[in-house]
């Protein structure tokens, strides 16, 4: 009875320990118009002017990784906008820079990424350098940046990476 008691507190410590930690994507996102196709185009995309979709493609493997900040769970939208001093980033763990998105050697390990991202409940941050702004117009430098909350979108997972067929 003890070790149960045990493992069910381990499992609970790992638990509150992958949502105390989220991961944070770092980069340069290029911005399209309502009219442009970025599911179409290679690289590290932003979907409209404010905080929408965002997209890692990778036209040569074939994986696209969507990220949403408007995606509805349980009849709920709560996904938050934070508004951090830039020094912040130095405080911050579990950074990935959003051209390593890019990287995945295959769109299986892509997918694979997204899944386990998906069922570890890892909360996923956007930081799009191009929104760094001054806090006073007095300062040379910006000072500040959003920090954008997105979740995977599951509509971008193939249906046999989501629904894999076992044979036995």
């Amino acid at each position: 009875m003890k070790r149960l008691a045990l493992l069910l507190f381990a499992e609970c410590i790992l638990n509150f320990s992958l949502l105390a930690n989220p991961t944070y994507i770092v980069g340069q996102f290029n911005v399209f118009a309502s009219t442009d196709k970025p599911l179409k185009t290679e690289g590290i995309n932003r979907f409209g002017v404010k905080e929408d979709t965002f997209f890692f493609t990778n036209l040569e493997r074939d994986y696209i990784i969507e990220l949403d900040h408007l995606l509805y769970e349980n009849g709920t939208n709560n996904p938050v906008v934070l508004d951090l001093p830039i020094a912040e980033l130095e405080n911050l763990e579990n950074i990935i820079k959003a051209e390593d998105l890019l990287k995945f050697e295959t769109a299986g390990k892509a997918y694979s990424w997204m899944l386990d991202m998906l069922k570890n409940n890892v909360k996923i941050y956007i930081i799009d350098i191009n929104d760094y702004y001054k806090s006073d117009p007095a300062l040379k430098e910006p000072d500040r940046m959003k920090v954008i909350e997105v979740r995977i979108s599951y509509q971008s997972i193939p249906d046999h990476i989501l629904n894999p067929v076992t044979f036995e």
